[in-house]
């Protein structure tokens, strides 16, 4: 039942939160807001102890949601016309790649603090992890879309060929 409500919540938000939130706040801002959403998200499922405290989370992802087509509005605005495949292939091999490495690690980090000899025992450590790599994918995509500052040469040779 959990997870029927959550696609229904990923496709809610997609549907209806898309042509409000990136209009009004940009595709970056609106991307933060969902990283952000996100990072609630991950957190309230590993803090939960009772099965309605999934449900309350769930509303993180109502924002989690936006992230990934926000993200790919961001690079395909960056790409040239004619690399837009190879950008979309970069996108499905990470793509790949997480959903190969994401697993494993994922059941390693729940069997550690779970386990009978385990010092402390956190059922939600999997969900907490995924919360902190959310806040450095965070911090990366925060500085690694910054608008770039203009380079004095380049607005010296630009203001020369307009004078011209």
């Amino acid at each position: 039942m959990w997870l029927a409500t959550a696609g229904v919540v990923i496709a809610t938000s997609r549907a209806t939160m898309m042509r409000y939130i990136v209009p009004r706040l940009g595709e970056r801002k609106a991307a933060v807001v969902g990283i952000l959403g996100g990072i609630a998200a991950y957190a309230g499922f590993g803090l939960a102890t009772a099965g309605w405290m999934m449900f309350a989370a769930l509303a993180g992802w109502f924002f989690g949601a936006i992230v990934m087509p926000t993200i790919n509005a961001l690079m395909s605005h960056r790409i040239a016309h004619n690399a837009q495949g190879e950008l979309q292939g970069a996108v499905a091999s990470l793509f790949s790649l997480s959903a190969i490495i994401g697993p494993p690690l994922m059941t390693h980090v729940f069997a550690r603090f779970t386990s009978p000899t385990s010092s402390v025992h956190v059922p939600g450590a999997a969900f907490l992890t995924a919360a902190l790599l959310a806040a450095v994918c965070l911090v990366i995509f925060w500085v690694s879309t910054r608008v770039p500052a203009a380079e004095p040469d380049a607005t010296a040779s630009e203001s020369a060929l307009t004078a011209a």
